[in-house]
């Protein structure tokens, strides 16, 4: 099964700011030591650096975590290209999804991590290509299944009508929806009452919204950029209610995310051994039912969404 909170390691291949190589093993390590025994990497993540460092951080432990991937890009050493970050690679991200680009760009991602197999392998961000995914890439999914290779196959995305489109047509494990399940955006609600019909399980990511629920920061980001007006009042709103109740509002986030009885765990990501911490002492804080009552009360989330988390033999695995 898979645990409940899980790290993302895209702050690991230099999203926002450097991390070092040790630094980043220890993010990884201190994660497993506070019992979150996901990873989620990509080959996009630092064109491939963040993998490289997953398998750093793994390769001492006896029984390495759940580890998921994704394909649809393979990176190409190129030495006229620009460095993929200072310091780093002469490379370049070349899109492939085609039958061969899915099993190079696999093998590529295990070479990289230094293991033989992976658990879940994730199409990242088909939107422009889906009638290929149905053609090629999905099919060549299933047969690295069937051997063996991966345990469980899906889709990372953050488009919900495209993520419904899939998971109604074909056989998908599971389902990872970037910003759309969280405090201030859950359009992806009807999507995840779907997957719970059909046996998907799903993966919220952006639970923070890309760091303004962190710790309530007006002047977080949000998906990715400075937060608009109404995004910063409605954070407002929804601290305040935290503070009356003594609670973090990013215990409030992550459990929010956790509570639909078809996620199966969230992702966030991750840069430092005191985020790690943080977040983990988040997912455990005791939050009292009258905060949930004062933020549907106030219209800060919708009333028919849940807040108590499923129990955990009910959570999607």
């Amino acid at each position: 099964m898979v645990p409940a909170l899980g790290i993302g390691t895209a702050p690991l291949g230099w999203l926002y700011e450097s991390v070092s190589d040790d630094d980043a093993v220890a993010t990884i390590r201190e994660s497993v030591a506070q019992g979150i025994g996901y990873l989620d990497t990509a080959p996009l993540y630092g064109h491939g650096v963040a993998e490289e460092r997953v398998g750093r951080a793994v390769r001492p432990f006896a029984e390495r975590p759940i580890i998921s991937t994704k394909v649809g890009r393979v990176v190409v050493p190129d030495a006229t290209a620009p460095e993929a970050f200072p310091g780093g690679p002469h490379t370049r991200l070349v899109e492939a999804w085609d039958a061969g680009g899915v099993e190079r760009s696999l093998d590529d991602s295990l070479r990289r991590m230094g293991v033989d197999a992976v658990d879940i392998v994730y199409v990242h961000d088909p939107h422009h290509v889906e009638a290929e995914v149905h053609r090629s890439t999905w099919p060549a999914l299933r047969d690295l299944r069937a051997a063996g290779i991966v345990s469980a196959i899906g889709f990372g995305l953050n488009d919900v009508e495209m993520a419904r489109r899939f998971v109604d047509r074909l056989d998908v494990d599971v389902v990872m929806i970037a910003g759309r399940y969280n405090l201030l955006d859950t359009t992806g609600a009807a999507l995840l009452d779907e997957c719970r019909e059909a046996g998907t399980s799903v993966v919220p990511v952006g639970v923070l919204s890309t760091g303004i629920l962190a710790n309530g920061d007006p002047g977080g980001r949000h998906k990715y950029k400075a937060a608009p007006s109404e995004i910063v009042e409605k954070v407002r709103g929804i601290s305040a209610v935290c503070a009356e109740y003594e609670t973090p509002i990013s215990a409030v986030a992550l459990q929010f995310a956790l509570a639909h009885p078809a996620v199966a765990s969230i992702v966030v990501g991750m840069r430092t051994p005191d985020e790690v911490r943080a977040n983990r002492a988040a997912v455990d804080h005791d939050i009292p039912s009258e905060l949930w009552d004062a933020l549907k009360e106030r219209e800060l989330i919708p009333a028919e969404l849940p807040t108590a988390a499923p129990a955990s033999e009910e959570r999607g695995a």
